[in-house]
């Protein structure tokens, strides 16, 4: 028997792969996914790094929302429990991301934009798999930089990013590609999947949980096949995975929040009070005017929801998915846009939630394009005479899908096998857009100057010393506790979005405070120091020291002239 050399053989498949350049990522499959997984991790370094104020690029995070956050987290590392000591309305696990970032590296958010950034690459490479169930290996590839592109720079990703949606949107990008892998395969959801759903499931739930509505929807569908198949009892099988996952995941919180008496805060603040205590004193009118509202949010992210019609588009008319599962789909995204999008509000980041239903929309974006091409032409063409607009789009749309795939042919046939060496020039590309359009890029070189905040704090620690204290006064969370790197003495430590009608023991709680003069200073709006430095009202215990007005650009799109003010108890000494 003739010996092999093998490693002639070796030789022989090494000047094969040459010749025909067969790339390394193309020999196995694992390679692949790990080469896209790469180009998601470098193209939301980059998007991050351009468009999130947590990065160093930007030398202060001045949003409301990251400042509440870590003002909890600082509290939490220094031994106080979320609301039981701290009044915020977020998830616990929320709070111990940004404990941990304080807990790491102080206020400097470097902890904070590293889970920015591995949040941004899991949702791009969950993206990534989504646009495969459909496009080729290269195809899908490009076309998660153009996700990256459409995510990063919509006006959803909002005032500074680290909002609580982008933490979520990987968890919620992954129930989207469960969904469309059981619809495209038509194989059912396994309770593997199930399980890992409720695992996701219960990390939203622990950090926002309105959020929960999409894999509501998407666990109802499911059940709701399993019974239509009449596989009952899988469908059961999966609830019950679904289920104690779902607590499992959830167990650590509960037992945190036990063994420091905070439950019942917990069930009161995060639960009860974002349900119901946003309801009082709204008028129809009102309620009607937040709807319209969080409707215009809809146009001014208007590329992200093309891409959403796209993709609704694309599945509705892909003939390998069953008419059940596409009714599943519809129901499941309106499902989740109403509750996430309307009826939540106005507020522009909830609008973030729909990015899950991008990648549908640019797997299809081909079949869009050319329908829309088809049916331009159908309107002004005419055609022969007698004939209706259906039947004449019929009659265009497989020469535009034709013109469509010669294009794409075009394209491919000039990237040659150097397509990949194109990757680090549309990366260079999507850097440059983002510097554009990203939201967040006039303060990226600002300096600490132009933040009053620092001043405030200068102030503060000249005047009072290490120990003085600081109360927002009827304001948002604007970064003094974090300049400062103080842990609030006061449970209502900040204002948020709840009316006094609502919730009065927020406005009573901070009212009692200044009326007591218990805090060394007071940060508050200059309209509401011109309202109450009258004899009786809660501000007359304290003197003006310094203004603390700036331009908060929110979204590069316009600028809102803030006009606070440091003000500090009649006892202490006073600057003008």
């Amino acid at each position: 028997m003739k010996s092999i050399d093998v490693a002639a053989v070796r030789r022989h498949r090494g000047t094969l792969r040459k010749n025909f350049k067969e790339p390394f990522y193309d020999r196995l499959p694992a390679r692949a996914r790990a080469f896209a997984a790469a180009v998601c991790l470098v193209a939301a370094f980059i998007c991050v790094t351009m468009v999130s104020k947590s990065s160093f690029l930007y030398v202060f995070h001045d949003g409301n929302d990251v400042n509440w956050f870590l003002t909890v987290g600082r509290g939490i590392v220094n031994g106080l429990v979320p609301y039981r000591d701290l009044f915020e309305q977020k998830g616990v696990l929320l709070y111990m991301l940004f404990a941990l970032n304080y807990a790491i590296c102080g206020n400097q958010l470097y902890v904070i934009y590293v889970i920015q950034v591995l949040c941004g690459a899991a949702f791009l490479y969950a993206g990534f798999c989504i646009i495969r169930l459909w496009a080729e290996y290269r195809a899908a590839l490009f076309g998660t930089l153009l996700l990256a592109l459409v995510y990063f720079c919509c006006r959803a990703y909002w005032c500074g990013a680290g909002e609580a949606e982008e933490y979520c949107m990987p968890l919620v990008a992954y129930g989207v590609y469960v969904m469309l892998k059981s619809a495209k395969g038509g194989t059912p959801v396994t309770c593997a999947q199930a399980a890992v759903c409720g695992v996701f499931s219960s990390c939203i739930f622990w950090i926002k949980y309105s959020l929960l509505a999409f894999y509501f929807a998407l666990a109802v569908c499911v059940f709701a096949e399993c019974a239509a198949s009449k596989r009952l009892k899988e469908g059961f099988v999966c609830a019950a995975a679904f289920v104690g996952a779902f607590a499992a995941a959830s167990l650590p919180w509960l037992v945190y929040l036990g063994v420091n008496g905070a439950l019942g805060d917990m069930w009161r603040v995060y639960i009860y009070i974002n349900i119901f205590g946003y309801a009082g004193g709204d008028s129809a009118a009102q309620k009607l005017h937040d709807i319209g509202g969080a409707l215009l949010e809809v146009p001014q992210n208007f590329i992200l929801y093309i891409f959403v019609v796209f993709g609704a588009a694309y599945v509705a008319a892909e003939r390998r998915i069953t008419r059940r599962a596409k009714i599943y789909y519809f129901a499941v995204l309106l499902f989740t846009f109403a509750v996430q999008c309307v009826v939540m509000g106005s507020i522009g980041y909830y609008h973030l939630a729909m990015a899950a239903f991008v990648p549908p929309g640019i797997a299809g974006a081909k079949f869009c394009v050319c329908g829309i091409c088809a049916a331009v032409r159908s309107l002004f063409k005419g055609g022969s005479k007698g004939l209706g607009l259906r039947q004449r789009f019929a009659a265009f749309y497989p020469a535009a899908k034709e013109r469509g795939e010669r294009a794409a042919a075009r394209i491919y046939s000039a990237a040659g096998g150097a397509w990949a060496r194109l990757i680090a020039p549309a990366m260079c590309l999507l850097a440059a857009c983002c510097l554009v359009f990203g939201n967040n890029t006039l303060d990226m070189f600002k300096t600490r100057a132009y933040y009053p905040q620092f001043t405030a704090a200068r102030i503060v620690r000249e005047l009072g010393g290490e120990d003085a204290d600081v109360l927002n006064y009827k304001m948002y969370d604007r970064g003094f506790y974090t300049v400062l790197d103080e842990v609030p003495d006061y449970y209502y430590f900040a204002l948020n979005l709840i009316s006094r009608e609502s919730y009065p023991e927020l406005y009573d709680g901070q009212e009692s405070y200044v009326r007591q003069c218990l805090p060394d200073f007071v940060v508050t709006e200059e309209e509401v120091w011109r309202q109450e430095r009258g004899e009786g009202m809660p501000l007359s215990g304290y003197k003006y020291v310094a203004p603390l007005h700036y331009d908060y650009i929110r979204n590069n799109i316009g600028k809102v002239r803030l006009e606070m003010c440091l003000l500090a108890r009649r006892a202490a000494d006073a600057v003008t």
